[in-house]
């Protein structure tokens, strides 16, 4: 049986897993507290715009910051950016039991951010 924190892997191909393992193995311990910090920070604001209009100008800052964010995760690969916007996005569907509480609103957030998105690319 695999350890709650393998269940992201299913959304990645073993190249992208490789990818992500080189990469955190060569940071810091406090560069991968940054990062979680910033993570956290990012949805626990978002949380705070959920019921905004998604073309709002603060909730297009926050897309900017996602952006920027999952940038860093995937190190400007597109196709990792996407598996791992995907693996957010659907997280608390396919997570251990003893983890979906805290995912569903991370899942709600990157949904908030993914509409946000959208509008921003077709604005109608």
């Amino acid at each position: 049986m695999k350890p709650p924190e393998d269940w992201f892997d299913q959304f990645l191909t073993e190249d992208q897993q490789r990818k992500l393992a080189r990469a955190e193995g060569h940071q810091t311990l406090d560069q991968r507290r940054a990062m979680g910090e910033a993570l956290s920070a990012f949805f626990s604001e978002v949380k705070q715009h959920l019921y905004r209009d998604v073309q709002d100008n603060e909730v297009q800052l926050l897309v900017d910051r996602w952006e920027a964010l999952i940038s860093l995760l995937s190190q400007g690969d597109p196709r990792l950016a996407a598996s791992l916007e995907r693996a957010y996005a659907e997280a608390e569907q396919t997570a251990p039991p003893e983890i979906q509480g805290w995912l569903q609103e991370i899942e709600d957030a990157v949904r908030f951010i993914q509409r946000a998105q959208a509008a921003r690319h077709n604005p109608n």
